[in-house]
Formats: structure tokens, C-alpha cells, sequence
């Protein structure tokens, strides 16, 4: 009876399995050309130095992601980096850009006000979506990675639906709610700054598409988590 539960048991598992679409996540280390191939420089400057992206370029530019086929299509994802201020005082990231530099979710830590918060450009005109407001801005925590004087964050976000969520180095920083953009790719934006990514990773691109550095997958479960953030796993080995 037992074994007959089990096996029961695992046929349902195996259909649950069989029946989830699998998301994917794709890893940038910047170790090969194919990698650059997967990104829009053309509003910023880049550079690859010592395996580490670096990027300049004014206030509210950005590179964006154009590594599937629509990328305008994506929806909901999450993206984590391993990013470095090196002469300024932001960190920024772009969400469902439907515009660049124009139409956008802008992710920010700010280091003149110490505070974190979101926005909604709409035509390039700013809409702050932090809950509360400007006055509510969650403060900044202190960098636990510096170098030279310049700090780094392992930074994540995840989009789903209308709710945009951050972490900075594992914590949970700011949840808020929005409607103003359902889909477009992410984006790395030097926030008229010059940052250097040592990884970047996006999660949950939709199944199908088609990505060129394909040897930069790795599979998640079905429901498009990592069980562990690869900002942890880099720390361990």
C-alpha cells in the first residue's frame, strides 16, 4: 500500500513538472564577446577590464537587454549584479524600458541623500513610486564591500505583475506597487556615473526564446527561483 501511495505520489510530481513551463537564467561574467552581443551599448560607453564590465554615460541612459528575440515583450523577471560605484554617487537600474532614457521603472540608490527609491518615467518626466514618498525613502545601508573608496552592492529586483521589489546584499529594501509599465527589458544604467558590473544575472526570461550565449544558462525550477542568489553561491567558492 505504501508503495503503491509513492509511486502515486511521484506520477503526480512528474506531471506537476512535466506541465510547468521552466524558467531559465543567464548568467554575465563578461568572459566573451558573445556576452556584449546580448546588450544595447549604444546610449552608454563600455569597457571590459580584468573580466569586469564598465560603464559611463549620462543621467537616466542606460544598456539595455536585447538578448531574446522580443525583448519589449518581457514581463516579469528578476535581475542580480555584483555592482561598484567607481567616481560617483549612484547605482541605478532601468525596468521595462519602453523608451530609453524616456519611458522606464529607474531603480536608485542615491549616496547624496543616502536613501533608495523608485520612479516611473513617463516621457522623461520623473514619478516617484516609493511608498510614502520622498519623505519615506528607505535609508541607505552601508556598502560591506569597498575598495579604494569605492563601494559595492549585490544588488537584486524582481518584477512581477505590478509589484517591483529590491534587495541590497541579501535584505529586502523597498516593495512598491505600479501599473505605469507591464513589460520591457531591464536595464544597467551608470546614472551619469561610471559603475563596473562583475556579474549580472537575469531570471525567468520566458520560455522559447532564444539566447545567444546559450553556454550561460543555467535551469531553475519551475517556478523561476533560484533556491540560492548567485551573489551567495560566489561567496562561497
Amino acid at each position: 500500500m505504501k508503495t503503491r501511495l509513492f509511486l502515486i505520489i511521484m506520477l503526480a510530481c512528474s506531471i506537476v513538472f512535466l506541465s510547468t513551463p521552466p524558467a531559465m537564467s543567464w548568467l554575465y561574467e563578461w568572459d566573451d564577446a558573445v556576452e556584449l552581443d546580448d546588450w544595447d551599448f549604444s546610449k552608454v560607453q563600455k569597457e571590459v577590464k580584468d573580466g569586469k564590465l564598465i560603464l559611463n554615460g549620462e543621467a537616466r541612459e542606460a544598456a539595455y537587454y536585447k538578448g531574446v528575440e522580443k525583448p519589449e515583450e518581457l514581463g516579469d523577471y528578476e535581475v542580480e549584479a555584483h555592482a561598484r560605484s567607481m567616481a560617483g554617487g549612484y547605482f541605478a537600474f532601468h525596468v521595462r524600458m519602453n523608451d530609453p532614457g524616456q519611458s522606464f521603472y529607474l531603480l536608485e540608490i542615491s549616496f547624496g541623500s543616502n536613501t533608495v527609491s523608485a520612479h516611473s518615467f513617463v516621457a522623461g518626466v520623473s514619478n516617484e513610486i516609493t511608498p510614502g514618498g520622498n519623505a519615506a525613502r528607505p535609508k541607505r545601508p552601508e556598502s560591506k564591500d569597498i575598495e579604494d573608496g569605492k563601494p559595492a552592492y549585490i544588488i537584486k529586483y524582481s518584477v512581477e505583475g505590478d509589484m517591483i521589489k529590491y534587495w541590497l546584499d541579501g535584505k529586502l529594501i523597498l516593495v512598491t506597487e505600479d501599473d505605469t509599465w507591464a513589460s520591457g527589458p531591464p536595464g544597467l544604467s551608470p546614472q551619469a556615473n561610471t559603475m563596473q558590473y562583475e556579474w549580472v544575472r537575469i531570471d525567468s526570461i520566458p520560455e522559447g526564446e532564444q539566447i545567444p550565449s546559450t553556454k550561460k544558462q543555467l535551469a531553475v525550477d519551475g517556478a523561476g527561483k533560484l533556491a540560492v542568489t548567485w551573489g551567495t553561491l560566489k561567496e562561497i567558492f
